[in-house]
């Protein structure tokens, strides 16, 4: 192996992983924009938001929507 193939090998892995993350930032940001009703749109959450914010909300949501979920009158 040389050393242009394994920077070629680490690239393609950096890539990759950016690409997930990137996709995971987007549709994030579209649920929060669903559940948000109108509160926050798309573009106040992918550019108003840090990546910590974005990331507190989407537990509060998710953990939102499994307690509720388990309620036999849930209120989302």
């Amino acid at each position: 192996m040389t050393r242009k193939t394994r920077d070629t090998e680490q690239i393609n892995v950096m890539y990759d992983r950016l690409n997930r993350d990137t996709k995971t930032i987007i549709n994030n940001s579209i649920q929060l924009a669903y559940f948000m009703r109108g509160a926050m749109a798309y573009n106040d959450i992918m550019f108003s938001m840090s990546y910590v914010e974005r990331d507190l909300a989407m537990t509060f949501v998710n953990d939102r929507l499994e307690s509720e979920g388990k309620n036999p009158h849930p209120v989302y």
